[in-house]
């Protein structure tokens, strides 16, 4: 008989309880942004656009009475955008590249036949001005020549033989100590006007010996192959 008012008290406990329906709350976003417009900054300097912080703090609770428990967490975050700009002037860089000053004796002006700014084959730019006149003792005497050659280029006809091979040699000379530093790029351009600045007779001189080392090269690649073929037979 002692049952009874032990369950009659659970009951008033569990039936007297409020029911609670769950709630979930949305917290607005706060950590996403963008920045839409123009902003004014120096070379080599950074910029701040904007940005924002965020923070938000949670709470739980869960069970009841004495057997209840809450739960509480914070989080704090802020975010930023901001700009650096540096400038790089490929125009200067190319002047920086092509005035390097330096002092090279006047007949070391022939490529290398493995010279990768001769694409592979032996340039003969030098041998075409032999006989020409004197060369300046100093390569980088006069940084602006091949801007001027490029803007303005003057009829070589008109110019004294001495003068022009005195700017094929100039040219040589640059494009070789380009190469010595790994400059490919810009050797090839010295080379390049080299050859431009050529006179008529000079560029025949220039595209015999060329075309010279190039047969004697072919012909020496079939010698070879016969050579091979000679030992391959021979060997059975």
């Amino acid at each position: 008989m002692k049952r009874v008012p032990l369950i009659c008290a659970l009951a008033t406990l569990f039936f007297g309880i409020t029911p609670v329906t769950a709630q979930v709350v949305q917290l607005p976003t706060g950590r996403n942004f963008g920045y839409t417009g123009s902003v004014i900054v120096p070379d080599g300097g950074t910029a701040y656009l904007g940005g924002n912080g965020a923070m938000y703090a949670t709470s739980t609770a869960r069970g009841f009475g004495p057997f209840s428990s809450v739960a509480v967490g914070h989080s704090v975050g802020a975010a930023g955008l901001s700009v650096s700009v540096q400038i790089i002037d490929l125009a200067a860089l190319d002047q920086a590249i092509l005035n390097t000053n330096v002092a090279m004796p006047p007949d070391d002006t022939t490529v290398s036949a493995l010279s990768p700014a001769a694409d592979g084959s032996r340039n003969f730019i030098s041998s075409a001005t032999e006989g020409s006149g004197d060369t300046a003792t100093r390569v980088g005497m006069d940084p602006g020549r091949w801007q001027r050659m490029l803007a303005a280029p003057v009829n070589i006809e008109s110019k004294p033989e001495s003068q022009v091979a005195e700017d094929i040699r100039y040219y040589l000379a640059l494009g070789k100590e380009a190469e010595r530093l790994n400059r490919i790029h810009a050797a090839r351009v010295y080379y390049k006007m080299a050859i431009d600045a050529m006179t008529p007779a000079m560029l025949a001189r220039y595209e015999e010996k060329r075309l010279d080392l190039q047969a004697t090269r072919e012909q020496a690649a079939k010698d070879a192959a016969k050579r091979n073929a000679n030992i391959q037979r021979s060997n059975f």
